[in-house]
């Protein structure tokens, strides 16, 4: 994870997943269980080859964001 101090939103890296179509279900699976996270591939002139995802937080306390993480976790 990087960011974590930057205030809106933190940079996640998954090992061992590409970019593309697992890419794209595992943000399904994610919305459908409450969480949004999204691919960083739009703000790149070249989409990194390895899955990274954006998860914002701004506007959720604590205890939100736990819950958030734990779902997540579920999802991964």
């Amino acid at each position: 994870m990087s960011g974590t101090e930057a205030g809106l939103h933190v940079l996640l890296w998954i090992r061992g997943m590409r970019a593309g179509r697992p890419l794209d279900a595992l943000i399904a699976r994610a919305a459908r269980s409450g969480v949004g996270i999204y691919p960083v591939a739009p703000y790149y002139l070249t989409p990194p080859r390895r899955a990274r995802l954006v998860l914002g937080y701004a506007g959720l306390d604590e205890s939100a964001i736990r819950a958030r993480i734990e779902r997540l976790a579920t999802v991964l």
